[in-house]
Order: structure tokens, then C-alpha cells, then sequence
């Protein structure tokens, strides 16, 4: 696997990565994802401190990739389909 080397900005954070170059995009798009989510919650709680701000944005993102990841997670399904068969 090419590795490639990255700069991101996270909360305000210059950071130099070391990732594999196929994923790029995956990190870009976080890095957007991640900015909005902070800007969200800076203007739905002004009067919090910025560390509980990144804190909530980082929360809110983990349920939605729990919900997410759930959502896949169909070996419920595929057992009763098979108890049918």
C-alpha cells in the first residue's frame, strides 16, 4: 500500500498524517464533515467552552456512524430468513 503524507485541519489543528494514499478522500471529507458539526454546535451553544463544543461534535458524529453501522449489521434478518427456509 503508497502511502502518502497529509495535512489536515482539525479543530483549529494543523495535522501532518501519515495515511494510504486510496483514502484520502475519506480523510478529506471527515476533515468537512468534523468542521460543520463544531460550527453547528458553536452557534446552538455560544456560551459553552470550545473543548465542550469539539466534544459534543465528535459525539454526535460516533452515534450517526453507530446508527450507521447498525443499520448494516442485517444478521438479524439473515437468521429469520433462514429459520423460514
Amino acid at each position: 500500500m503508497e502511502k502518502q503524507n497529509i495535512t489536515v485541519k482539525v479543530a483549529g489543528n494543523i495535522l501532518p498524517l501519515e495515511i494510504n494514499r486510496y483514502e484520502e478522500e475519506f480523510y478529506r471529507i471527515a476533515e468537512t464533515v468534523f468542521k460543520h458539526k463544531i460550527e453547528y454546535y458553536e452557534k446552538k451553544y455560544a456560551s459553552m467552552p470550545r473543548n465542550t463544543i469539539i466534544a459534543m461534535a465528535g459525539y454526535d458524529l460516533l452515534v450517526g456512524f453507530l446508527r450507521n453501522n447498525n443499520s448494516i449489521d442485517c444478521s438479524e434478518a439473515l437468521n429469520g430468513l433462514a429459520e423460514l427456509l
